[in-house]
């Protein structure tokens, strides 16, 4: 199963994961925390942001 991952800034400046299942509810995700005004670092399969740190 493929997971993919968001590391987005939170309200402290402090980089945080967040997982999902499915590519749908990544793009989802990934929409909401753009229109919410935090800070995407990375996103992209887990295996891949994983291989970038």
């Amino acid at each position: 199963m493929k997971k993919y991952n968001i590391v987005f800034l939170d309200e402290s400046g402090v980089e945080t994961n967040d997982y999902s299942n499915t590519k749908d509810i990544h793009e989802w995700k990934l929409s909401a925390f753009r229109e919410g005004g935090l800070t995407i670092v990375r996103s992209g399969l887990s295996k891949d942001i994983e291989k970038a740190d």
